[in-house]
């Protein structure tokens, strides 16, 4: 309705539009929903000369109301056992939100401070490694210290699963710390060195999905780096274009059952490469 009224040049009747919207945000319990709210209007805000709205007060308290409300519901995030992914982006979206023009009266310290108590405190790893990520983007986080926290998790855990799914958080707002922390790439290759058959196939798909934001380009640009860390030019052709991933993970399982029943044969000595 505010949007609506802005558009139509109801510009004096927004007040009711107002009400209604500071109730629904209020009883709202999703902070991925109250930040798309806040997204919509701010590209309200944005529009507001073409809209002949630039007097229209609504628009900055909205901005304001709607972010306070981000704020807390952020600070009280649940654990999003099942998908993580929709609130991390909601995360990048309120960042990119208070660092436009239009969160610019808004207190970005606030966000800052949520984003380090994420890190330091949420139950889930996902969002811990993209609060770790937003905050190196904001240089809050040195490289040092985020080497030394994506170490921590990869090889500090004992579920190696958390620490891939730390290592995917960090990527899905900071893929550019593979080629820039050469560290990371020495502790991801040193894992996958000490993983079993089985542990690799169990952190493939989540492995994968930390990796699925790189473009082509950044793609080649870590496999010549890896190349180079085991003393060759190039590791051939990356894309296999005869498989796709569902057949890869079943010849994959089939590949560590064979093993298992050819050890428990004693013939595992014939399936050594």
């Amino acid at each position: 309705m505010l949007v609506k009224g802005c558009v139509l040049g109801l510009h004096e009747h927004l007040a009711p539009a107002m009400k209604l919207l500071r109730l629904a945000v209020t009883t709202d319990a999703r902070f991925e929903s109250v930040v798309d709210v806040m997204q919509t209007v701010a590209m309200l805000w944005k529009s507001r000369e073409p809209l002949e709205a630039t007097t229209i007060d609504e628009l900055a308290d909205a901005l304001t109301m709607l972010y306070e409300r981000a704020i807390y519901l952020g600070e009280h995030l649940p654990d999003h056992s099942n998908d993580a992914v929709p609130a991390v982006n909601a995360l990048v979206m309120l960042r990119e939100l208070v660092c436009s023009e239009a969160g610019r009266a808004l207190d970005s310290d606030l966000y800052w401070s949520m984003v380090a108590r994420l890190k330091d405190s949420h139950a889930h790893t996902l969002i811990r490694g993209a609060s770790a990520g937003l905050l190196y983007l904001g240089e809050l986080l040195g490289e040092k210290m985020l080497a030394r926290e994506l170490t921590g998790h990869l090889e500090g855990l004992s579920d190696a699963h958390s620490g891939v799914a730390y290592l995917r958080g960090v990527l899905c707002v900071a893929r550019e710390v593979l080629w820039q922390l050469p560290v990371l790439l020495e502790v991801l290759d040193g894992l996958l060195t000490r993983w079993s058959e089985s542990e690799f196939i169990i952190n493939l798909p989540e492995l994968r999905l930390a990796l699925a934001s790189l473009t082509p380009r950044e793609t080649d640009r870590v496999a010549q780096a890896v190349a180079r860390r085991h003393g060759m030019e190039t590791l051939g052709p990356l894309v296999n274009y005869a498989l796709d991933e569902t057949r890869l993970q079943r010849h994959l399982e089939l590949s560590a059952a064979v093993r298992e029943i050819m050890s428990s044969d004693g013939l595992s000595a014939w399936v050594q490469p």
